[in-house]
């Protein structure tokens, strides 16, 4: 880690713990910006959507990391799109082909999902704090039977174990690289993040309003939203599950 990183500069480690995002979440204020939390094992991990996230002792990556950026609101989804772009470049840095990201910020490789990210905010005192909660699935040789069709690890893709310390390492350098441009200029990194986004000229689906649509996923707008056409009609999806062609 480089003299002048501070994301990760104050890291507190835990055997086991509820959530590391819950962590975090009660105990902001009393950590600064870039404090981050690992744990071996999570008893009530989260996901997107309220789903909960595996996380058994498996030699998986459990990290969520405090910041406290000082933006627009309109600008706040970006960071979960800038978190994935951070974790997709670093497991490239790693070695690890093919990555992509499923918008908003799932990593996938080969069609299977092998992180996921889950930004949660909370205001404090009048201050916005994010906190990004990721799970990397790095030593894992076999799934639970519910996921396992679906899931990946970076053993499975490479037959290759992985330093917990290394990657995270890694995913904090790039995280840092980009937030702190993001500070300056909350959509930098869009053009990046598009050349990585496997969800981009492929058929979606989505729900808007009660009515389940499919669509042709166009673009990503400067909020963070997905832009999907459907006859002329443009839809921006912001937020909820879209469904991706062809992946999981």
């Amino acid at each position: 880690m480089s003299n002048n990183q501070y994301l990760g500069e104050t890291h507190i480690h835990l055997e086991c713990v509820n959530s590391t995002n819950d962590y975090i979440k009660t105990n902001c204020l009393s950590y600064p910006e870039g404090t981050v939390v690992t744990a071996d094992t999570q008893t009530s991990g989260k996901g997107r959507l309220g789903r909960i996230w595996e996380s058994g002792d498996s030699g998986s990556l459990y990290m969520s990391v405090l910041l406290k950026p000082d933006v627009k609101s309109v600008f706040l989804p970006l960071i979960t799109l800038m978190c994935g772009l951070a974790v997709c470049n670093a497991l490239k840095e790693l070695g690890i082909p093919n990555c992509k990201i499923k918008w908003p910020n799932d990593i996938v490789c080969d069609n299977k999902k092998l992180c996921g990210i889950l930004c949660e905010s909370t205001i404090t005192n009048g201050k916005i704090h994010i906190i990004s909660g990721i799970g990397i699935n790095l030593n894992n040789a076999e799934f639970p039977p519910a996921i396992a069709e679906k899931a990946c690890s970076l053993y499975s893709v490479t037959g290759k174990t992985f330093d917990k310390s290394k990657v995270m390492s890694s995913v904090l350098s790039h995280l840092q690289i980009l937030y702190d441009e993001y500070k300056k200029c909350p959509t930098f990194f869009l053009d990046e993040y598009k050349e990585h986004c496997i969800s981009l000229n492929r058929q979606v689906s989505f729900n808007k309003n009660d009515r389940n649509i499919t669509a042709i996923a166009t673009d990503i707008d400067n909020t963070g939203s997905l832009i999907c056409l459907l006859n002329g009609k443009s839809y921006a999806v912001s937020s909820g599950e879209v469904t991706v062609q062809g992946i999981y």
